[in-house]
């Protein structure tokens, strides 16, 4: 893949310390380290909102705990019934 952007960010010496260390610690420079963990996070806060993938089996089970019977709850149905901290007095 070719690299063709450039990110540049400012860091306290602690943070960039801190960085530096985890990076030695996982065997990579710090811009290794950096574009790996920025990745990792990205797609984890993009695929949060915007996505809901499953293998076969997975959907599979989600599909049955959909279809299966509603059940009663009587403890959410007092939990809901009642009145809330937030309804006006």
């Amino acid at each position: 893949m070719a690299k063709d952007a450039r990110l540049a960010v400012r860091l306290s010496d602690a943070q960039h310390e801190l960085i530096r260390a985890a990076a030695a610690l996982e065997g990579q420079n710090v811009s290794e380290f950096a574009v790996r963990t920025l990745t990792h996070e990205a797609q984890h806060v993009l695929a949060d909102r915007s996505q809901f993938r499953l293998d076969e089996a997975a959907w599979t089970e989600f599909q049955s705990l959909l279809d299966r019977p509603v059940q009663h709850k009587p403890r959410l149905e007092t939990l809901l019934s009642a009145r809330s901290v937030f309804d006006e007095s």
